[in-house]
């Protein structure tokens, strides 16, 4: 009498009614690598999709506002600068300072050209420079280089700028203040075209004009996973406020934003990826079940021949390795093009030409690709291990009396 753990010598005899046994299962294995192309595909559209138009979103929010903060303060100290940048719910922030407007000196001072502002490094990369498109030149770093918006150049009767070329404006500080200055022009740049164009000076030209110490405005933002309310809340309970008139202006961030309006909020999307993977478990382990207590009466034949309980797992690993492999890389090269190429195509490219860039939204997402096919595959492993478990640890005699009893219930 063989027992099902006892090793045998019929390895050769074991792994031909293997193959066989695997080709009955056509139906089962074209049901199992469908449910694992599908499942990445779902996935990765899904995610590839949602991730593509929340860009989307956010860059339109940005430009929109002409920046990508999410909140400023207004006459600003280096205390609380050096406060923020120790919050861990901060990710960034940054200073400027605000000179005043400017005027063409050649119309009497009647034309307002822009508004002149200084940001140091932090704000302009950070916050303002995502907000612009078609971006020439560099930040000034000479004291007497200024970039400004094409509208504001337009307004001076420059259409074709050109680096290094003369800029005459009379810059106010105050009401009343002002002088003329001569800048050359070191680049430009397209905005929105909501508020008044800004011309961004270097810090040696505001050393020069005595407003080193400002009075600054901090620009900041939040982690994207708080709300405004929360974030204003917390931030008045840990800045040390100038006065009892002093302001913190804060809204949700442009990702927070976007999230929202598209799916609800970051809950929606957790749910959203744990009910397609639930989804996808139960129909591989339904499936798995279904088929498998099918074969019992094959397993009680290889047990006879002497096959052991690890050789009989082996056998069907062997099979979802082989179906989950084949699965992944057609899911993969479906997921890939179509978002590569079809997607793009459908949605339109150049998804902002019409705020004045050529921004490509990328719906293709490496990253996202990769985390399909583990989870995908995980659930898959996870449901099919504790069906074949289950079915294997059946002996001879056991295989024999569940087959009968399925066909009692049958008849």
């Amino acid at each position: 009498m063989f027992h099902k753990n006892i090793p045998n010598n019929n390895e050769d005899i074991i792994r031909f009614l293997a193959k066989n046994f695997a080709g009955t299962k056509k139906v089962r294995n074209t049901i199992l690598f469908c449910s694992v192309v599908i499942g990445i595909v779902a996935i990765t559209m899904v995610f590839g999709i949602s991730f593509g138009k929340i860009q989307a979103e956010e860059i339109r929010l940005t430009r929109e506002n002409g920046t990508a903060s999410s909140g400023r303060i207004e006459d600003g100290t280096e205390e609380q600068y050096a406060k923020l940048k120790q919050l861990d719910y901060i990710k960034q922030v940054g200073k400027s300072i605000f000179v005043g407007e400017a005027t063409d000196v050649s119309e009497n001072n009647e034309k307002t050209i822009c508004d002149i502002v200084w940001a140091d490094s932090e704000s302009w990369n950070n916050f303002l420079r995502p907000a612009y498109t078609n971006v020439i030149g560099n930040y000034p770093q000479k004291k007497d280089e200024i970039l400004l918006s094409e509208r504001a150049l337009k307004k001076r009767g420059i259409s074709e700028p050109e680096q290094g070329m003369e800029i005459n404006l009379d810059v106010y500080k105050g009401l009343f203040e002002h002088s003329k200055e001569k800048f050359k022009l070191c680049g430009w740049y397209t905005d929105s075209g909501n508020k008044l164009a800004i011309g961004y000076i270097s810090h040696d030209k505001i050393n020069e004009l005595n407003l080193e110490k400002g009075p600054y405005t901090l620009l900041f933002s939040q982690s994207n996973h708080l709300s405004r309310s929360k974030t204003e809340e917390k931030l008045y309970q840990a800045l040390p406020m100038k006065s009892a008139d002093q302001k913190i202006y804060v809204s949700d961030t442009a990702q927070y934003t976007a999230v929202s309006k598209f799916a609800g909020g970051y809950e929606m999307v957790i749910l959203g990826t744990i009910g397609i993977l639930c989804g996808i478990y139960f129909l591989v382990r339904n499936v798995l079940w279904i088929s498998m207590s099918e074969d019992v009466q094959n397993l009680g034949l290889l047990h006879t021949i002497g096959a052991t309980e690890r050789q009989i797992t082996k056998i069907y690993r062997k099979q979802m390795r082989s179906l989950m492999l084949k699965g992944s890389v057609l899911g993969s090269l479906i997921s890939a093009l179509i978002l590569v190429l079809l997607i793009p195509e459908l949605l339109g490219f150049h998804f902002y030409q019409e705020m004045g860039g050529n921004t490509i939204l990328s719906f293709f997402r490496p990253w996202i690709l990769l985390l399909s096919v583990v989870f995908v595959n995980g659930i898959l492993w996870i449901a099919s291990e504790g069906v074949i478990r289950k079915i294997t640890k059946l002996s001879c005699i056991e295989s024999a009396a569940y087959n009968e009893n399925t066909v009692a219930r049958k008849t």
